[in-house]
C-alpha cells in the first residue's frame, strides 16, 4: 500500500510539473513606432486581406482588441501610402518585425 502511496505522489508531481512552461513573450519594452503616421496602442492585431488577382489590392487591416481605435482599414496604406500588392499570402512575426508573402502578377500576354 505504501509503494501505491508512493508512486500515485510521483505521478501527480510530474503531472504538474509537465504543466509549468517558461514564455519568451513576456518582454515590457515598449514597441518602437518612431516615424509611425498612426498612433497604436500598444496591444496590436493585424489581418492580411488577401485581395483579388490582378487588382493591386491586398491590404493589412488594423484591429484594437482593447477598443480604443477598433477598426483601421488597410493600415499598410495609410503608413506608406502605396499598396501592398496583389495578393496577400500570408504574414508572419520574426525578430520583433512583421513579413508578408505577396503574389504578384504578371501579365504575359499585354500588348
Amino acid at each position: 500500500k505504501l509503494r501505491s502511496l508512493f508512486f500515485g505522489t510521483l505521478c501527480m508531481l510530474m503531472l504538474g510539473v509537465s504543466f509549468t512552461s517558461c514564455s519568451d513573450d513576456d518582454d515590457d519594452s515598449k514597441k518602437n513606432d518612431e516615424g509611425s503616421k498612426v498612433e497604436l496602442p500598444e496591444n496590436r492585431v493585424y489581418i492580411l486581406n488577401e485581395g483579388s488577382y490582378q487588382k493591386n489590392n491586398a491590404g493589412i487591416t488594423y484591429y484594437d482588441p482593447d477598443k480604443r481605435n477598433n477598426v483601421i482599414d488597410d493600415i499598410f496604406y495609410k503608413q506608406n501610402e502605396a499598396k501592398l500588392g496583389d495578393t496577400g499570402q500570408d504574414m508572419i512575426k520574426y525578430n520583433n518585425n512583421i513579413y508578408v508573402s505577396i503574389c504578384m502578377a504578371l501579365n504575359m500576354y499585354a500588348n
